[in-house]
């Protein structure tokens, strides 16, 4: 199939890696010991904006990525920061493109940052990887906003 007729108008532009902490104890890391383990997501809408000279609609995006991960006495901590820059035609309205950035964005740059983790702790440990698994942002934002409403407006 040609690719034009499944072509979407929300596009990501390009990425950049914001920050990258990595702190680590282990030698070799094996991901089927038992332990404490947590992967944490959560994402910044930094800026929106038309460009009308250019018909285009534009965002800026951050996804954060916090991974721990304790096993006997070896630990490693792990946290980037992923931006993104997308666009999309100004026609498309801005509570789309907003969701389209909170949806499709950080879909995009998790799967970038799965990519750079993975690399990266692969070169940090003398033997094995993190690979994170992969997650649905579609349920992602339907937790957050089950947890939005349930908590107690702040006056």
């Amino acid at each position: 199939m040609d690719i034009q007729d499944i072509k979407s108008q929300f596009q990501l532009l390009s990425f950049m890696v914001v920050k990258l902490e990595f702190n680590n104890t282990f030698l070799i890391y094996d991901e089927r010991k038992p332990g404490k383990k947590q992967i944490d997501v959560a994402y910044k809408i930094c800026h929106t904006d038309v460009i009308e000279e250019k018909n285009k609609r534009i965002g800026a995006l951050d996804l954060i990525i916090n991974v721990s991960s304790k096993i006997d006495e070896q630990e490693y901590t792990l946290k980037a920061i992923i931006r993104g820059f997308f666009d999309a035609p100004d026609e498309m309205s801005e509570d789309t493109f907003t969701q389209m950035l909170r949806i499709n964005g950080c879909t995009a740059l998790y799967s970038i940052g799965r990519g750079i983790i993975s690399s990266i702790s692969s070169q940090t440990f003398s033997f094995g990887n993190v690979v994170l698994p992969m997650v649905n942002f579609v349920r992602f934002h339907e937790l957050e906003e089950q947890q939005s409403n349930d908590s107690p407006s702040q006056a």
